[in-house]
C-alpha cells in the first residue's frame, strides 16, 4: 500500500512501511510529524535514529529536499525501514522468529522412522501368522523316534 502527502506544497509518495502521526502541539506545520515503522517492519541498525525509533518529519522534509534538489541521494537511502524476518509480526532486528528446518535431515528421519514402522508391521503378521505353528528340533524327532 503507498499513500500520497502533500509536504511544502508538494505531493510525495511515502512507501508503506511507514507510519507518519501528526505531533500534538505542533499543528499543520510542515514537518510538524514523526514517521515510525510499522508493525513487520524494523529500523535498520545504521539508522541514525534507530534508538527512538521515528524518524522526525523536519529531517524527512530537509532530507527530501536535498535529494530533490540533487544534493544528496540521503531521502532515498536513509529512510527506510526494513522487513522482518519471514514469521515474524513484529521484530527489532534481522534475527529469525520462527526456527529454520533443514528439509534434508527431517527428510532423511522420516525416512528410516517409516522404514522402521514397515519393518516392524511386517514382523507382527509373521509372528501372528505363525503363532500356532508347532516347532521341532532335532532332539524332538530323536525322541520321538526309539
Amino acid at each position: 500500500m503507498m499513500y500520497v502527502v502533500r509536504v511544502l506544497g508538494e505531493l510525495k509518495l511515502f512507501r508503506s512501511p511507514f507510519q507518519c502521526v501528526f505531533s500534538p502541539g505542533r499543528g499543520l506545520h510542515p514537518g510538524g510529524y514523526n514517521c515510525t515503522c510499522k508493525s513487520s517492519y524494523y529500523f535498520p541498525p545504521s539508522s541514525s535514529n534507530s534508538v527512538s525509533n521515528a524518524y522526525s518529519g523536519e529531517m524527512i522534509e530537509v532530507a527530501y529536499i536535498q535529494s530533490r534538489d540533487k544534493m544528496n541521494d540521503a531521502y532515498n537511502v536513509g529512510y527506510q525501514c526494513v522487513p522482518c524476518a519471514s514469521g515474524c509480526a513484529e521484530c527489532l532486528d534481522d534475527t529469525p522468529c520462527a526456527p529454520d528446518y533443514d528439509v534434508l535431515i527431517r527428510g532423511i528421519s522420516l525416512g528410516v522412522e517409516c522404514f522402521c514402522m514397515a519393518i516392524s508391521i511386517v514382523i507382527g503378521f509373521v509372528i501372528i501368522r505363525l503363532r500356532k505353528t508347532k516347532v521341532r528340533s532335532e532332539n524332538d524327532q530323536m525322541i520321538s523316534q526309539r
